[in-house]
């Protein structure tokens, strides 16, 4: 056999040295030229691979390919650092310039002239105003419910309300004679009104959910002719509780001559803004109070707007037993608690809602009394064949002809039991009465007398008569003042809020972009 031919020999229990590897040579000058920065980089790599390099003596071939792996991954791995880096820088770039565009804005008024076209893309008005409609509505409600007033039912309701509530939904009127179309008609207007305005609503629809009181009684349907009614009528001499002035779009009430001269008399002289006896210029003291809406959220508004309303007036009923009553028969105050007071309806151009509203003690809520609503029904004047579309018509007209009844006889009793006026001597006259202009009846008193007497002193009205109706007056204007500023402290409270949470904001957003701008430039 033939022998294998070997290398040199090293020396016995020696490796044999290895071969090493020259280092690459620095480039030649007739390469391109790279920049200062990019070639002390380079050197700088050259120097630390020739340093890292094994000795050729104490380190052998696997653990130089071993040093030299670690090596390549530790750069791939500071690589792969490297490009996240930059990829978490550009995306934080991005929103600082954002935030830059915005803090323009806020300074300027105007978006900055660099800004792309896709930058200036506005969002979308509807949904916008459905955000400020959304909260407008909320503060409302937390307003509101700071004068007691909720939007949910109670417990307290007493059982004979209940009852009340149910008989009234009783009724067999078959006809609705206030309307313009028939039945058969019907099914068509409520197809065709679908998504128009709310006056269409009112005109076509309205008629069918609540008859007017005063078609009825020219029609000889209802006896009871003091029953008044308000389209769109603004209640003006109320105060509000947490919201706007109340407009209901039909209100029904009593005529202001449903009361006796001596009866309205008392009632001017005890009425304030908070415990109105006039609601609007010809109706007292409403009873049944109808809002029509259209839309998506409209019901949600006319139920906010009813019961707003309908607590001033349950409001109305209860002051007015508290100042009858309070003193001399606390009972009779306390049986108004948990009480149907007065009916609201919500409708739109297929759904309608019942409520009744109520009122209970409380002595922690500002005024002493917490008002809650009970719903009565829920239905559609378009399922089932229209079964239940004269269900709310039967229930109004119960309403006038059963509940107002009611409602008048329990303000005659409160009014009864009112304070008496001074009564006039018979030498004593109104100024009203004689023609006289009050301001110069007593100027003219004067001039008389000094006259010496011969001639007629005309007689004037007693100081304390007319004292008294002026500080009755100047009552009604300073509460009426002081409800105007309290609102208007709370109306300028939310704003100051909103405008100090929308500058600390603004700040924080700054504060933020002046440090990740300070970051980005040590980095």
């Amino acid at each position: 056999m033939g022998k294998r031919k070997r290398g040199p020999q090293s020396i016995r229990g020696q490796p044999s040295a290895k071969r090493i590897r020259p280092v690459p040579q620095a480039h030649s000058p007739t390469q391109p030229r790279r920049s200062a920065r990019l070639q002390s980089k380079a050197d700088a790599a050259k120097h630390e691979l020739g340093r890292l390099l094994p000795s050729p003596v104490t380190t052998g071939s696997n653990l130089d390919s071993r040093s030299l792996k670690r090596k390549w991954i530790a750069a791939d791995e500071r690589s792969l650092e490297e490009q996240q880096r930059r990829v978490a820088e550009h995306s934080t770039l991005r929103e600082i310039e954002s935030e830059q565009h915005v803090a323009h804005w806020v300074l300027t008024g105007s978006w900055p002239k660099n800004m792309q076209q896709r930058d200036l893309k506005m969002p979308d008005a509807a949904s916008s105003k459905r955000r400020s409609s959304s909260s407008h509505r909320s503060q409302t409600l937390e307003r509101m419910a700071t004068h007691g007033i909720y939007m949910e039912s109670s417990s307290l309701i007493e059982k004979d309300s209940k009852n009340l509530c149910e008989e009234l939904l009783k009724g067999e009127y078959n006809a609705v004679k206030t309307s313009i179309y028939t039945s058969a008609e019907f099914d068509r207007v409520l197809d065709r009104v679908r998504n128009l305005n709310e006056a269409r609503i009112q005109r076509d629809v309205t008629p069918w959910v609540v008859p007017a009181a005063e078609a009825l009684i020219i029609r000889g349907e209802l006896q009871n002719d003091w029953i008044g009614e308000e389209l769109n009528s603004e209640w003006g001499r109320c105060a509000t509780l947490g919201s706007t002035t109340p407009k209901p779009d039909y209100t029904a009430g009593l005529r202001r001559d449903s009361f006796t001269e001596e009866e309205a008399a008392k009632l001017e002289n005890y009425a304030t803004p908070t415990r109105p006896f006039h609601f609007t210029p010809s109706l007292c003291f409403p009873f049944l109070i109808c809002e029509a809406k259209t839309g998506e959220r409209g019901l949600n508004e006319a139920d906010r707007q009813n019961i707003h309303s309908a607590s001033i007036a349950v409001r109305a009923l209860v002051s007015l037993y508290q100042e009858a009553f309070g003193s001399t028969a606390p009972h009779r105050v306390q049986q108004l608690f948990g009480r149907v007071l007065v009916f609201t309806i919500s409708h739109d151009n297929d759904r309608v809602l019942l409520y009744g509203h109520f009122a209970v003690a409380d002595p922690k809520v500002e005024g002493g009394l917490k008002f809650y609503r009970h719903p009565i029904d829920l239905f559609s004047l378009s399922t089932r064949g229209g079964a239940d579309r004269l269900k709310a018509y039967n229930f109004v007209v119960n309403v006038y002809e059963k509940y107002a009844v009611d409602h008048r006889t329990r303000i005659k009793d409160a009014v009864a039991q009112l304070p008496e006026l001074a009564k006039r001597t018979g030498l004593s006259f109104s100024a009203s009465d004689l023609n006289i202009d009050p301001a110069n009846s007593t100027e003219g008193s004067r001039e008389a007398l000094s006259r010496g007497g011969n001639e007629f002193a005309m007689p004037i009205e007693p100081a304390s008569v007319a004292q008294r109706r002026e500080t009755t007056k100047l009552r009604e204007q300073i509460e009426r003042l002081l409800q105007q500023m309290e609102q208007q402290r709370q109306d300028a409270k939310q704003q100051m809020d909103q405008q100090r949470q929308q500058f600390e904001q603004q700040l924080q957003r700054q504060n933020d972009i002046i440090a990740l701008l300070k970051e980005t430039r040590k980095s």
